[in-house]
């Protein structure tokens, strides 16, 4: 959440970009202010994506057949 907080804050800060080397920014309209519903939508999407890869690389596999390491070689 602190990461968010600090992302809205230097974007309305900034407006659209960062001033880059003292130049004068182009002639571009400034975004609008994200309505209420669309920041948290997006954070839970995100949230809810992270946790289906951490769920699907965290299940365990299904056992595979071992070949024994120590078996005597055929002649």
């Amino acid at each position: 959440m602190l990461g968010l907080a600090t992302a809205l804050i230097a974007w309305r800060l900034t407006g659209w970009a960062l001033p880059v080397f003292g130049e004068d920014l182009p002639a571009l309209p400034l975004p609008h202010w994200p309505g209420p519903l669309l920041v948290p939508a997006t954070w839970l999407l995100a949230v809810l994506s992270l946790m289906a890869v951490a769920f699907a690389a965290g299940r365990p596999r299904a056992a595979t057949p071992s070949t024994p390491a120590t078996a005597a070689p055929r002649a």
